[in-house]
């Protein structure tokens, strides 16, 4: 048995996607209650890495699947309800905050990329994001998004508990500060996937882009 323990191993020869998380006004914004406290400046730097990323991964043709945090009177439940998130006000089904983020509208899907929406932390909890990679048969996904210590995190961990091969990219996820964004790639980069850089996975893809047109 090989050992997919590198971000080549986890990406050449196998099928694979970029998988954003929680790319939204209330997940993002100076503007939402939610993002107060947050290192506002670190945030647009990922950010603007994350654009630059797409940009050359899109015109790869490599697919693209959107996570986005919803919540409602459906949803919640007394549980969930006592989550430290001003008091499960934000991310409200039809609202500015469950809005993708308008400050980086380059970060927002395409017609044929799909979205997945959730009700919890992890992109795989209650949602077809694991139909959708089996049935297109991808084997690995390149997390990107926000926040590193929060639904990234918790997406990587069912992620890897399925079977995927995961990679978070270092420079295109970001936490409420860069303490607890770095403090949380350690962690996930010894338990539960690669944590590397964006520059070096596109290094990595450079020599089998006819492979991301199948």
């Amino acid at each position: 048995m090989i050992l997919l323990d590198n971000v080549e191993e986890l990406l050449r020869g196998r099928r694979f996607c970029i998988v954003t998380v929680d790319m939204q006004n209330d997940s993002c914004s100076s503007k939402s209650p939610g993002s107060r406290n947050n290192d506002h400046e670190f945030k647009r730097e990922a950010a603007t890495n994350l654009s630059k990323f797409l940009d050359i991964a899109r015109k790869a043709n490599t697919p693209v699947i959107h996570v986005k945090n919803v919540h409602s009177e459906w949803t919640d439940n007394a549980v969930w309800a006592t989550r430290r998130e001003q008091s499960g006000l934000l991310y409200r089904s039809g609202s500015w905050g469950a809005e993708w983020w308008e400050e980086f509208p380059q970060n927002w899907p395409k017609p044929n990329e799909y979205v997945v929406v959730k009700h919890r932390w992890s992109g795989f909890h209650g949602t077809d994001l694991d139909m959708v990679l089996r049935s297109k048969k991808f084997e690995t996904i390149i997390l990107v998004g926000v926040s590193s210590s929060g639904c990234v995190d918790a997406t990587a961990r069912d992620a890897f508990m399925l079977g995927y091969g995961v990679i978070v990219l270092s420079d295109c996820t970001w936490a409420k500060t860069r303490e607890s964004h770095e403090s949380s790639l350690k962690r996930l980069n010894h338990h539960h996937g690669i944590v590397t850089t964006s520059e070096e996975v596109l290094k990595t893809l450079a020599p089998q882009k006819s492979l991301l047109t199948e």
